[in-house]
């Protein structure tokens, strides 16, 4: 019994690691340029810890000279943000319409990153992914 305490104290504690690396890993670099944003965009269900656990991250950048990033969305995404001047809030709710179940299954999503040169940290949780998916915003839709 004392073994297998031993082993899941160190699961928990290598997993602890393992996701404190990884959220140190995805932060966006400084952008040279202050018109160029660069955004690390996570999405996921809450784990046992009460902390999102992503299920998918992209990256997002928008730039007068084109876009780059993973983002499905890119072009749509970049055109709400400069819309909003990256006021992220706005973009949670733009779609209030629809029918989606009454069910509590809580998602997350988060934007860490430079919003034209200043660094910008937001996240929002959604019902569900239902309610998460009928937003108007682009931005969270990957």
């Amino acid at each position: 019994m004392r073994k297998y305490a031993v082993r899941c104290t160190t699961a928990v504690a290598l997993t602890a690691s393992c996701l404190a690396s990884g959220a140190a890993t995805a932060r966006a670099a400084a952008p040279a340029d202050v018109s160029t944003s660069k955004l690390v965009l996570a999405v996921g269900h809450s784990g046992i810890t009460g902390r999102m656990v992503p299920d998918r991250v992209v990256t997002l950048e928008c730039n007068p000279v084109g876009l780059a990033g993973d983002h499905p969305y890119a072009l749509k995404a970049c055109a709400e943000l400069d819309r909003v001047d990256g006021a992220f809030n706005s973009l949670v709710t733009l779609n209030a319409s629809g029918f989606c179940p009454d069910i509590y299954s809580p998602v997350t999503v988060t934007v860490d990153g430079y919003w034209k040169g200043r660094h910008v940290a937001f996240e929002h949780t959604f019902a569900n992914s239902c309610v998460k998916d009928r937003n108007a915003s682009y931005l969270f839709r990957f």
